[in-house]
């Protein structure tokens, strides 16, 4: 199972299908406040979602399971962005580095440091891949996913403290992440099944190449 915000490292890899256990985690992550034992709006941590993907894959009624009439709050702090392809995620990403650029700004003339925990998940990197692939090369697209996972990681090491904090995880399902089993648990099947990447990034499927090359946690 994947760690609290505060364990997490910048950017994970996390595979799972289990739409119980995405909704759980964020529900949790924003209704607990692991340092100081007390509710996200006691105004001491400030913590929000954003939610990047495009099978339009956020587990709402699971998530709805989870909230109470103590805890609607955290719909507030909850951001859902969908996009068809590559270009359209740039621009997403485009529009977070300028929101957390002027909450920086903003901390500095006030001298307000209001900590704030953002968790951005991305599901569907794959599916927005594969769509971009359609109108431009392999190689232009391969080339764009490099710049958007670069700038992910940029964004990562330059708000990896208090009082801004951004933090990644990259959903993908456990057959996408094939080549990043221990070889003694990939069948014969899976291996058939991992050919057909070949051609795809360097050899991989996209969950492969972005867990190999760009993620600090891979949970599997």
């Amino acid at each position: 199972m994947i760690g609290s915000f505060d364990n997490l490292n910048l950017i994970t890899l996390w595979a799972t299908s289990h739409e119980s256990y995405l909704a759980q985690y964020i529900y949790e992550f924003l209704v607990t406040s692991e340092s100081d034992n007390n509710e996200i709006n006691d105004g001491k941590r400030l913590r929000e979602v954003y939610f990047i993907d495009s099978i339009d894959s956020f587990p709402l009624q699971q998530f709805q399971r989870c909230v109470d009439d103590t805890t609607k709050h955290v719909y507030d702090h909850i951001r859902i962005n969908n996009c068809l392809n590559l270009s359209e995620l740039q621009e997403i990403i485009k529009k977070i580095t300028e929101t957390l650029v002027l909450r920086k700004i903003h901390n500095k003339k006030t001298k307000e440091m209001e900590p704030l925990e953002i968790l951005c998940i991305f599901n569907g990197l794959d599916v927005i891949f594969r769509s971009t692939t359609v109108n431009q090369s392999a190689e232009s697209t391969n080339q764009q996913m490099r710049e958007i996972m670069l700038k992910i990681r940029q964004l990562c090491n330059e708000y990896d403290e208090t009082p801004i904090t951004f933090k990644v995880v990259l959903l993908f399902n456990r057959n996408d992440v094939i080549g990043l089993l221990p070889k003694e648990r990939i069948s014969r099947l899976q291996q058939q099944k991992r050919l057909k990447y070949s051609s795809v990034m360097e050899g991989n499927s996209v969950g492969d190449y972005i867990g190999k090359y760009y993620c600090d946690d891979v949970i599997i």
